[in-house]
């Protein structure tokens, strides 16, 4: 019997502002320097557990997560690296994801990838387009289901 997988669509997270980050900074480290240029503040929390199809394992990323209240902008810094596997295989260059969710349609937002591109110690900053990560509709079901534990 032929496998059944849940392939997302651009359509599911319009919302969805996606930088992948080139960085050898630590994920502390790195959140940090965005706290201090970008005027956010994001806080650590437990590691992001995330299913891998490919090893059929649970294994965890580093989260770091802020919710901007006037603006109703949920941000999350996820590190992309592991031992075990990359979060995103789609994008293996990049060495964390921040994502912006908004709870209505926006435009990728200038200000903030230049804001992460003038970071020392970033080396690279990519826009990731809706259809550029397979696995992303997992991906937000574990942050969604991860946030409502917190």
């Amino acid at each position: 019997m032929a496998k059944k997988k849940l392939i997302s669509t651009p359509e599911s997270y319009p919302g969805l502002n996606k930088l992948g980050i080139v960085s050898p900074l630590r994920e502390y480290k790195l959140a940090f320097l965005i706290n201090r240029i970008a005027g956010l503040d994001l806080i650590r929390t437990d590691d992001l557990p995330v299913y891998s199809e490919k090893t059929g394992k649970v294994i965890s990323y580093p989260f770091f997560t802020f919710y901007e209240l006037n603006q109703r902008v949920h941000y999350y810094l996820i590190g992309n690296n592991h031992t075990g596997g990359k979060m995103c295989p789609d994008i293996r260059q990049a060495d964390f994801l921040l994502l912006m969710h908004t709870p209505h349609e926006t435009a990728p937002s200038d200000e903030l990838f230049n804001f992460v591109k003038s970071i020392e110690g970033v080396q690279l900053v990519i826009r990731v387009g809706q259809t550029q990560i397979k696995n992303l509709e997992g991906i937000m079901s574990d942050i969604e289901l991860h946030m409502v534990g917190k």
